[in-house]
């Protein structure tokens, strides 16, 4: 049965870094919406930081709502989940995200379900079937080359973006005890083939992007070779992306991300001494 579906990316504080002028979203919901679509449901995605408001009761007609959240946004997922439910007796609400993921009861409290970690491979079934269970474990995606390329169409006001998010690899093979990537996508380093992640560049020439990889260069040979083939094919690209500092240490591949259009890495520095990151910063 065809259902309506809104997927809903929460506003944080505007203390937040993405509630003041950063409108890139998850790409969880894109994603998810993209192969609900494909599956012939109705979808649709608002992302209140992308917006610049906060959604109305009325965007909120749909047969179930779809709620994502980092820990800075679940406070105003749980009133868009009040204020669905106060419409819609009957509708279901269900909640995936890193913050849901790691405390499910909580979430619980406000929504129907909650989808523990990634939520591709089940997410057709749990719309279509439904379940009795509360807590639904999620599966990693073992082939990134079987997701769907994502939908930015479903999104509302995807063309004001001035940032565009881009995924090519999930998980990470080290396990910094102060990081939660390894507890939410695991340690197996899983990528996309460079042949998928060069026919999404191509789509996306002329934008800026931002690589979701937690860290890009975490397999140095299949990162040498993506950007051999986008400088071979003359892609124009402007790209920032995170990385471990050891990246550095390989010069040939800092050149070629810079060729091949990288303008910017983030590198998160961690140290037991407070003294030390006060130094940092």
């Amino acid at each position: 049965m065809k259902e309506t579906i809104l997927f809903v990316e929460p506003r944080a504080g505007e203390q937040n870094l993405f509630a003041r002028g950063v409108t890139l979203p998850l790409l969880g919901p894109i994603y998810l919406g993209t192969i609900l679509s494909r599956a012939g449901h109705e979808v649709k995605i608002l992302n209140e930081n992308l917006l610049q408001r906060c959604i109305k009761p009325e965007e909120l007609k749909a047969d179930v709502l779809c709620l994502t959240a980092l820990t800075s946004t679940a406070p105003r997922a749980y009133e868009i989940a009040l204020q669905y439910r106060r419409l819609n007796a009957t509708g279901r609400i269900i909640m995936g995200g890193i913050h849901a993921s790691f405390l499910p009861e909580e979430a619980l409290e406000y929504v129907d379900h909650v989808v523990t970690g990634e939520a591709e491979e089940v997410i057709v079934d749990l719309i279509t079937y439904g379940t009795k269970l509360e807590i639904i474990p999620g599966r990693p995606v073992q082939d990134l080359d079987s997701l769907p390329l994502p939908d930015f169409s479903l999104l509302a006001g995807s063309t004001r973006m001035e940032l565009w998010p881009l995924q090519t690899s999930r998980g990470c093979p080290f396990a910094c005890n102060f990081c939660a990537v390894t507890s939410q996508f695991g340690r197996r380093y899983r990528m996309n083939s460079v042949e998928s992640v060069l026919e999404e560049l191509r789509r996306r020439q002329g934008k800026t992007l931002f690589l979701y990889d937690d860290n890009f260069t975490a397999r140095p040979r299949h990162t040498h070779e993506l950007l051999d083939r986008v400088l071979s094919e003359g892609l124009q690209l402007k790209w920032s992306a995170q990385v471990r500092v050891d990246a550095a240490r390989d010069s040939e591949l800092v050149r070629k991300m810079r060729l091949a259009g990288c303008h910017c890495v983030y590198i998160g520095l961690e140290s037991a001494n407070p003294g030390t990151l006060k130094e940092l910063v």
